[in-house]
Order: C-alpha cells, then structure tokens, then sequence
C-alpha cells in the first residue's frame, strides 16, 4: 500500500478511535453535563488524588490558566475543591468534593470496565504493539517538533 495512504489511515483511525472514546465517556457521565475536558480532569483525580494545576496541564497538554478555568466551573458545582499550599500560597491543589466523588464513583468504575473490556478483546501481543508503535510515534514527533521550534528561532 501507497505511504501515503497508509500515514492517512493510520490518521484517520486515530481521530475516529479518539472520537469514539470521547463520546462514549461522555455518554457515561451525560447526565453530569460535563465536558470532555473536565471529565479528564475528574478522571485524573480519580486516579491520583488531588493534583497541583501545573500537573493536570501538563497531562492534558493545556496551560495552568486554562486548567485553573476548568477547575473553576467544576469548584462552581461542586465537584471540587481547591487546596492552597501552606509552605506556597501560589501552588494550587486540586481534590475531587467527597460527596462528589461517591455519586461518580459507579460511573466511573462502568466507564473504566468498558474499556477494560476492549483491552481484553485484543492479545497481550496486539496490546504491547500499539503501544510500542504510538510511544515511538509520541518521541518522534516530539523530536520533530523540537527541530522545527529550534529551526523558527534561528538556532
């Protein structure tokens, strides 16, 4: 198959599996009407325990001003509650509300079984290389990006 074609499948694929799994998460928690982004954060959360704002940018690929927005709307509701640092005022923790995290707790787990149920439908070979193949992909890219930003400053 043509290198082309094949780097457009491969594309394609992706943005289809990524539109697949945001609709499908957020079908879990429609109910909540959260977004997309402050489901991620919520997820996160879940998984490690309250976070500093930098740390959830930096995993979600978004700037701390636009993750401290997010976690606004979510504080608003509820849904979580920031943590100032006595040793720093300026670091900002970020923890899921108790109450919060019990009412979500099963749609979470339902959510986390869904996928777990994929996961489960392809061998431990297919698994170890899709992710090999997008970790590469994740460092070349990186390495190309950092090229290109060096190559626009002069350096």
């Amino acid at each position: 198959m043509d290198e082309k074609v094949v780097v457009l499948n491969i594309f394609k694929t992706f943005k289809e599996l990524m539109h697949s799994m945001k609709q499908s998460v957020e079908n879990e928690f429609k109910e909540l009407n959260l977004t997309a982004a402050q489901i991620s954060i919520i997820n996160y959360l879940m998984v490690k325990g309250d976070s500093r704002i930098c740390d959830l940018g930096k995993m979600m690929g978004l700037t701390s001003s636009t993750i401290s927005g997010i976690a606004d709307r979510l504080e608003k509701h509820g849904y979580v509650n920031r943590i100032r640092s006595k040793e720093d005022r300026r670091e900002v923790r970020i923890s899921l509300d108790t109450d919060f995290k019990e009412k979500i707790s099963g749609h979470y787990k339902n959510s986390q079984k869904k996928f777990a149920n994929i996961m489960r439908k392809l061998d431990e070979e297919e698994l170890e290389n899709i992710y090999a193949s997008l970790k590469k992909m994740k460092i070349i890219l990186k390495e190309e990006t950092e090229k290109e930003l060096n190559k626009s400053k002069g350096e």
